[in-house]
């Protein structure tokens, strides 16, 4: 199975065989060039391991929310791979991801704690979803702001990551705080995996990526020439 993840700034692909990781390219320049990065990074992939696309069982790829455009590029990429072959698309939430990222890195999840997993929105506002120490879902992805001095990152047993917990550091007390999580395609492949079993994939025809937020184009201030009088 082929993951690819795009909804950061970090342009990620991997190789799943049955939940189990295979290998994977990352970008880690902190720089949204995955127009650039992605295809190439599937290509090398298949390469080294001796595969073509018709090879695989199926496609997952990041639905989002997350980076209107990365998300549109991951979204575009995947659908063209499976349109190309028959096979079916998987959609993984990243926030979901990045829980799984926690998982491994910590060796499993407290069932005393909550988790709160953030991306960042711009500003104070982040997209949001919290899980209990079990891994379930008990808040669904939202895009909310955060007050100044949020009075939840102080309180005992919530542990909040990703990019969105991150910009706040100096809000959060360092044991609430869990650093260095972001949705990579190294994690994806054991939700995907069991979206495979149950044969829950995405519509080819109607999946769109899930942006939560509508996409506001900024325009560039307008230059004035001024003549010399």
């Amino acid at each position: 199975m082929l993951a690819l993840e795009t909804s950061t700034k970090v342009c990620s692909v991997a190789l799943w065989n049955q939940g189990d990781l295979v290998a994977y390219k990352e970008s880690d320049d902190q720089e949204y060039d995955h127009a650039e990065k992605l295809n190439p990074f599937i290509v090398e992939l298949l390469e080294e391991q001796g595969l073509r696309v018709p090879d695989l069982a199926a496609v997952a790829v990041s639905r989002g929310p997350g980076s209107y455009t990365g998300l549109r590029i991951g979204v575009a990429s995947a659908k063209g791979l499976c349109y190309s072959t028959g096979l079916p698309l998987i959609s993984v939430c990243p926030l979901q991801a990045m829980l799984e990222m926690v998982k491994q890195e910590r060796n499993g999840l407290n069932s005393d704690c909550t988790y709160h997993a953030y991306l960042d929105a711009r500003r104070r506002e982040v997209f949001a979803s919290s899980y209990n120490g079990f891994g379930e879902e008990i808040s669904s992805v939202d895009a909310i702001v955060l007050d100044e001095n949020e009075p939840i990152f102080k309180q005992q047993h919530q542990l909040f990551f990703g990019p969105g917990a991150d910009k706040f550091e100096s809000e959060i007390p360092t044991d609430n705080l869990i650093k260095g999580i972001y949705p990579s395609a190294r994690y994806m492949g054991g939700i995907a995996f069991r979206k495979f079993e149950n044969q829950d994939f995405a519509d080819l025809a109607y999946f769109e990526p899930f942006y939560l937020k509508d996409f506001i184009a900024i325009k560039a201030k307008p230059k004035f020439n001024r003549r010399n009088t």
